[in-house]
């Protein structure tokens, strides 16, 4: 039976009636309203947590402010197991905040007079994102598909302090930093998670919070760009303050220290203080002391909490923007390289480009990541540390040059690792980009990547004898990769982006000298300009791409053969032994592998 129209809207208003009463259930047992409710305090505890861990919190908050409400909710990643993705812990936690809020004006007519936000850990990031999402959101760093707010919320301004106590900023990982049984830990339990991970539904939380994550550099992202916004409306950003314990274990200091979007924190350190302890201010001699240092940052001004901050890093290692930087270059070599050849192809680029504008000011990026062999290439997880680094190097060019627009060269690897920040994080984005025999899957979705305005205009490179990528990533491509391919060999498959097919030479043909110009010329002025190019080529030789085909088909055929002969004679092995129980896993392999292969052919 269908329902009218009308019905159908009764169901839906009975079941957010529903909803909202589930909702003001949780509410009642995690908000405690207490005096006149003047301020709203949000405690959130860290990773395996519970509220009751927080109990000393909640004591000195409520000695310094009795007409104050709490709201200290048990969050999803009390367990190890647990598999709720951050962004949705963050939709939650902000529903919950926004009721409470229009619940405070509803029942008393009247704001909160300011809201304090606390978070230990993970709840650390936690916070940090609350305020982010309730600042609305920005076009250079959208929020994720499962935070529905993009809005500035009115509340927003009501936050007057954020306290982060041993916070994560740039997420967890594993480092000798740890002591031996929190290192032992920690690489169990990581070496169990990640291969589940890659099993839709069975990704546990601690694999989204990890160092180099979406969740984590998205968040270092839009903290940058939301003070830059706030710097240039010329509002008071809350005072943020991160408590660091002098023996934590867990995150060491280069990850609660964050250069690039906490370098105005303000640190204080706590003495005798291990990760665990930094919530324990019990009336022992040392948590005293971690409760006297707590109220400071709780009850004095940003100038007072000044004079007793510390320097957790070296002043050496600050570098001051630079506001007169109008556009950076990106220039990133490949594998089997550390990169000499960048300077120099940068040092074009800005020559030729201050000869054509005064009103332009050009800095570039060079960082190499370190000679990468080809082993390493092969390996997923060593390609995503990379990757994690040119975002690290975004990062910190994005808080160095706030007003500089971002544009990238990239040859072999360096293609590859730009592909993959555009696909991972919602927060990368470059204006003009060039590729230079590139490694990325030929079928790779650039027409998405300029409709989200990730990219505003790409040129991609192929050449006449590209014997590394005809026979290398490309090879790879044709076995079934998604992520490798031969855009550099055959070029991309998308015709929203420009191609040139082909110049002349191997695999370093596109970024030898000749070439240096054309390509500063794309990256100064996008498409709007071109020059003779002079070292094209009309069309691969016949021969050269005959023998790909033949080699590839080659390999193929051998590497099928292969597997058919392993699985038939370890099949065969099973039935001499009878071991029943692991032929029949092997049958069903065996025949799930033909399958497949006669698919493909």
């Amino acid at each position: 039976m269908r329902l009218t129209t009308i019905e159908a809207d009764l169901v839906v208003l009975v079941y957010l009636k529903r909803l909202n009463t589930i909702m003001i259930k949780k509410l009642s047992s995690y908000l405690e309203r207490r005096g006149k409710s003047k301020s709203l305090f949000v405690i959130l505890h860290g990773f395996r947590g519970t509220p009751q861990k927080m109990r000393f919190i909640k004591k000195n908050l409520a000695d310094v402010d009795p007409d104050a409400d709490f709201y200290i909710p048990k969050l999803p990643f009390s367990s190890i197991f647990s598999r709720t993705t951050p962004s949705k812990i963050v939709q939650k936690q902000f529903e919950c905040i926004e009721y409470i809020w229009n619940d405070k004006i509803k029942r008393d007519h009247k704001e909160y007079d300011k809201i304090v936000l606390v978070g230990f850990s993970f709840g650390a990031l936690i916070v940090r994102k609350l305020f982010v999402v309730a600042s609305g959101e920005c076009k250079r760093a959208p929020f994720e598909k499962e935070i529905k707010s993009k809005e500035v919320k009115k509340w927003s301004s009501k936050i007057e302090r954020i306290i982060l106590i041993a916070g994560a900023n740039k997420g967890w990982r594993i480092s000798y930093h740890m002591e031996l049984p929190t290192y032992l830990l920690f690489s169990l339990a990581y070496r169990i998670a990640r291969p589940l991970g890659r099993i839709p539904g069975l990704k546990s939380t601690m694999l989204y919070i990890k160092r180099g994550t979406p969740f984590i550099n998205d968040l270092r992202a839009q903290w940058i760009l939301l003070h830059r916004r706030f710097k240039k409306d010329n509002i008071e950003p809350p005072i943020t303050i991160q408590l660091l314990g002098s023996k934590d274990e867990i995150v060491p200091p280069e990850d609660d220290v964050d250069l690039s979007s906490g370098s105005k924190f303000i640190y204080l350190d706590v003495p005798n203080s291990n990760h665990g302890d930094m919530v324990k201010m019990d009336n022992s001699k040392d948590g005293k002391e971690r409760s006297r240092i707590f109220l400071d940052a709780l009850t004095k001004d940003r100038e007072a909490l000044k004079q007793l901050q510390v320097s957790p890093y070296d002043p050496d290692d600050l570098i001051k923007s630079r506001e007169d930087i109008t556009d950076v270059i990106f220039v990133i070599h490949g594998i089997r390289d550390v990169g000499y050849w960048t300077h120099k192809v940068a040092r074009r680029i800005k020559s030729k480009a201050e000869k054509q504008y005064s009103d332009r000011k050009f800095a570039t990026e060079t960082s190499s990541y370190g000679f990468f062999p080809i082993i390493d290439f092969l390996l997923l997880g060593q390609r995503e540390k990379k990757v994690q680094w040119l975002m690290e190097e975004y990062l910190k060019a994005l808080a160095y040059y706030p007003k500089a627009q971002f544009s990238f060269v990239g040859h072999s690897n360096g293609t590859y690792l730009l592909a993959e920040a555009l696909n991972t994080y919602e927060s990368c984005r470059f204006k003009n980009v060039v590729f230079a025999s590139s490694v990325v899957n030929t079928k790779y979705d650039w027409a998405s990547k300029l409709k989200e305005g990730k990219v505003e205009n790409v040129l991609n490179y192929t050449a006449t004898t590209d014997v590394v990528v005809a026979w290398f990533p490309y090879f790879f491509e044709k076995i079934g990769s998604s992520r490798l391919g031969g855009a550099g060999h055959v070029g991309f498959k998308s015709k929203a982006i420009d191609q040139i097919g082909y110049i002349k030479g191997y695999h370093s043909a596109s970024r030898e000298e000749e070439n240096w110009d054309s390509i500063a010329e794309f990256i100064i002025n996008g498409p709007k300009k071109k020059e003779n190019w002079g070292i094209i080529a009309e069309e691969q030789s016949w021969v050269f791409k005959g023998f790909n085909i033949f080699a590839h088909r080659g390999l193929i055929v051998l590497l099928l053969l292969s597997i058919i002969v392993g699985l038939g004679f370890g099949l065969w092995y099973l039935c001499y032994k009878s071991i029943y129980g692991w032929t029949v896993v092997f049958v069903i392999l065996y025949t799930w592998v033909i399958i497949r292969i006669l698919k493909k052919f």
